[in-house]
């Protein structure tokens, strides 16, 4: 088990105690949400979607290199990408491109999951 995968646990685990009958709306973001974490959060009370923002090689290694004050070097997205799961077609979910700005796969996302 994953020190991820146990922090996943326990968020799952504080949502379903905090939601007292009403709705709990979250977003949380990982560039590289393994499959077995994404299985844990699917068993949260309200159920989760989730968003895959495909991304080109370059246009990645760009943004990361220019990012600033972030924790994660441009030398460690190799390892990253090759961890990386895309979503299953089992999963609730949607992989939406990333090329442009921030608004828009957030209003792509938006649409695709009825948000």
């Amino acid at each position: 088990m994953t020190a991820a995968h146990i922090v996943v646990m326990a968020w799952t685990a504080d949502r379903s105690t905090a939601t007292d009958g009403g709705t709990v709306s979250s977003v949380i973001a990982c560039s590289a949400l393994l499959l077995a974490d994404r299985d844990v959060l699917s068993t949260a009370p309200g159920g989760v979607a989730f968003v895959h923002l495909d991304v080109d090689d370059a246009r990645l290694r760009s943004r990361v290199a220019h990012r600033a004050e972030h924790f994660t070097p441009v030398a460690l997205l190799d390892s990253q990408l090759a961890a990386l799961e895309p979503l299953t077609p089992e999963e609730d979910g949607v992989t939406l491109s990333s090329s442009g700005g921030v608004e828009e796969p957030v209003a792509a996302a938006r649409a695709a999951l009825g948000a």
